[in-house]
């Protein structure tokens, strides 16, 4: 069969202000305020273009997904608002904090349900082995994502001496205002309130985050270090909790050149289960949400998968020449 290319030609006019405010009451404090709106446009690729099959393989679970363009999608569009401060402290470490609300309108989101009608009995005559499932992916404009949270840091990088450096971050993000009409063609991973990202445990623990370091730097270049690296319960192992730990050693083996010896993942912490690659859906946990068709008896539905290792422990050693 032919394929004819059908154009379609769209504009949007945006008016985008950003406003600063910087305010120094002392000479070791400063106060920052700012608010700023924002559009994005979608890629190409989803809203136009032939409609892709996945076919049913190891590598997605058995399952069979058409994935369609969406001519009619909305661009984004974002309001952005930042409440921050910088204190200089007596020892000359440097403290930082900032709030921040975000709320992106017609927010993109991918969209899987259970293929229905003629595209399904398509499906069946083409792929009567999908065990996964039959699905079709398509790209959606939900009302809002909201996006807000605290970020902290503080630092002190002498160039001899003891130093230290923290930095955390907690964020929640999320999916709102969900007309539920899109639930009546079976269950969708998008859930109001439900926090993107990983998930252990409820769909409204927050995205957690924090580094911390102690360092000692000494003279002709010399520096110790030892960090630690936080990931709360949203991580990429889809796992509970984890610290990874890391060390530096550098020191000089001739006249302006050091030898580093860095270590991450020191302990050599492991996850899931084994180093082999990962698979789609092999690593991850999913929440659907879903209705009859009537509307009526929606409920929530989850599915737990094995989880993603994190990376070994690896040793770099660097020889630098300084000039």
């Amino acid at each position: 069969a032919s394929v004819a290319l059908v154009h379609v030609g769209k504009t949007r006019v945006n008016y985008d202000p950003h406003v600063g405010v910087l305010f120094r009451p002392s000479r070791d404090l400063a106060l920052r305020r700012s608010v700023g709106s924002s559009i994005t446009m979608p890629y190409a690729s989803v809203i136009s273009g032939i409609d892709r099959v996945d076919l049913p393989n190891g590598a997605n679970s058995l399952t069979y997904t058409l994935t369609q363009a969406n001519p009619d999608l909305l661009p984004e569009t974002q309001m952005s608002y930042d409440l921050g401060g910088d204190l200089r402290l007596h020892d000359g470490g440097l403290l930082s904090a900032d709030v921040y609300n975000i709320t992106v309108f017609n927010a993109f989101a991918a969209n899987t349900v259970p293929l229905t009608g003629t595209a399904l009995a398509t499906a069946l005559s083409v792929a009567p082995g999908a065990a996964g499932g039959y699905f079709i992916n398509r790209t959606i404009n939900v009302a809002q994502l909201r996006a807000y949270g605290v970020e902290l840091s503080i630092a002190k990088n002498p160039l001899l001496g003891f130093g230290y450096r923290f930095t955390g971050s907690l964020q929640r993000a999320y999916f709102d205002k969900i007309p539920q009409s899109i639930y009546l063609a079976g269950q969708s991973s998008l859930v109001a309130g439900k926090q993107l990202d990983g998930l252990n445990g409820s769909i409204s623990v927050p995205y957690a985050k924090a580094y911390g370091e102690v360092r000692w730097a000494l003279p002709a270049d010399g520096l110790i270090t030892f960090g630690a690296d936080y990931e709360g319960n949203n991580n990429s192992t889809y796992g509970p909790p984890l610290t990874l730990f890391n060390g530096t050693l550098r020191f000089p083996i001739a006249r302006g050149v050091p030898l580093q010896i860095a270590v991450d993942n020191l302990f050599n912490l492991n996850t899931g289960s084994g180093l082999g690659r990962a698979l789609q859906n092999q690593g991850s946990q999913s929440v659907r949400f879903g209705c009859n068709a009537s509307g009526a008896n929606c409920s929530y539905s989850g599915s737990g998968k094995s989880l993603q290792f994190v990376y070994p422990r690896n040793v770099r050693v660097q020889i630098t020449k300084r000039i």
